[in-house]
């Protein structure tokens, strides 16, 4: 690691200890089957999102739909980073698994102390696992706002067993943006940290004045607003979208096997940016904090490029910015990007900005860096400066949410 550095080992582990605090900027929980059945306003407890279990496994459906595999959200932790190709090739969508599989720090605070404690991990903000398809696999819109403030209930809960360790993000239905504007100030009463919101909205886009209100109030009570993948909004057109749902028809098609996927996440939330820059939302609201999550680094240089020339070189005139500014400066201001291992954007950090950059374990879910977080993180930062190391690795998640002041 340079600069006279001496690796200092966990005795209890073995495991290196990192010369930086290591907060996890997207974590995740494997909900438990009574999490929205015992939450949800009572008129839509019988159409919440439940388990159930059949010969292949346990599932998730929620208003007579199959929405995602029950234990293969919790369980086989890391095992794409396994240098085991054969265990690698063990990995399941979730046939054959039952929740009892999933690993207890899923959902069960005390256990997750334990797992934290062993991947070096200080602090997480966590999203959620089936929730993250709330908004496609959930087309009643009124299901679905009762959904969210279910999750955020126990969200509160379960992150107040361990206040100084654990924070959450709410979950917003943005169908009706004045019930996402009071349902992002009861996030803030309950002490969530930000909120989540779709990836896109297909009928309504982020730069229309509709949204105001919910800027400016995201902005006023300092609460950062995440896209991560797997949260587009639906449409009563399009019917479920969720990645199990047998709907050939609609955009993407069933895309957990579609090949284009993961191409559909970047353009959607490239899309998502580029109306929040141009439209001059961020400069209308300069202290809007927005993320995009889970989709790595590597896109972000061309992404930058492209948006700078369309704006200074095809005559855009519609929205000039003050103060000669141009539109990669409210990205380096105001935009951060989540990823769990990415060589090719750390090796571009000076464009992408360190100060943008956060890392995530994205435990407990198999693509995640647990239980190897620390020899990922030490390798993935090798060329990184010490403060670049402790920035990206933690600091920054820190200061955008204010988690020591909490």
């Amino acid at each position: 690691m340079g600069g006279g550095y001496t690796p200092k080992f966990d005795p209890d582990t073995g495991a290196k200890i990192l010369p930086f605090r290591v907060v996890s900027n997207d974590s995740h929980i494997a909900e438990t089957n009574d999490l929205w059945p015992t939450r949800v306003d009572k008129q839509f407890r019988e159409r919440a999102i439940h388990i159930e279990s059949q010969e292949d496994g346990d599932w998730y459906y929620c208003d007579g739909h199959r929405i995602l595999g029950t234990a293969s959200v919790g369980t086989q932790p890391g095992i794409f980073f396994e240098k085991d190709i054969e265990k690698r090739k063990t990995f399941t969508m979730g046939e054959g698994l039952r929740f009892e599989d999933a690993l207890p720090g899923g959902y069960d605070p005390d256990a997750r102390m334990k797992d934290m404690d062993q991947d070096g991990i200080e602090k997480e903000v966590i999203y959620p696992t089936i929730g993250l398809v709330m908004w496609q696999g959930i087309v009643d819109s009124a299901l679905l706002t009762a959904h969210c403030k279910g999750y955020n209930d126990y969200m509160a809960e379960f992150c107040g067993t361990y206040p100084d360790r654990l924070y959450a993000l709410g979950t917003l239905n943005l169908d009706n943006v004045d019930d996402a504007v009071a349902e992002l100030k009861r996030c803030h009463k309950l002490g969530l940290v930000g909120a989540m919101i779709p990836q896109s909205m297909p009928h309504r886009k982020y730069h229309l004045p509709d949204y105001e209100p919910l800027w400016a109030t995201a902005a006023d009570l300092g609460m950062p607003l995440s896209l991560h993948i797997e949260t587009q909004r639906t449409t009563p057109e399009w019917g479920v979208l969720s990645p199990l749902a047998d709907v050939p028809e609609a955009p993407g098609g069933n895309r957990i096997t579609d090949p284009g996927f993961a191409g559909f996440h970047e353009s959607e939330l490239r899309a998502a940016v580029m109306q929040f820059i141009m439209s001059g939302v961020m400069e209308r609201h300069s202290n809007l904090k927005v993320g995009i999550i889970e989709l790595g680094l590597g896109w972000v240089p061309n992404f930058l490029q492209l948006m700078d020339g369309l704006y200074m070189k095809l005559g855009i005139t519609s929205n000039r910015f003050k103060n000669a500014m141009i539109p990669s400066d409210f990205f380096h201001r105001q935009v951060f990007v989540g990823y769990q291992e990415d060589e090719l954007g750390i090796q571009l950090r000076d464009i992408i900005g360190v100060d943008n950059i956060q890392w995530g374990s994205d435990y407990p879910h198999p693509e995640g860096t647990y239980p190897f977080s620390r020899e990922i993180l030490d390798g993935n930062l090798r060329n990184c400066s010490l403060v670049e190391k402790s920035k990206i690795a933690g600091a920054n998640c820190v200061k955008l949410y204010h988690l020591d002041d909490r």
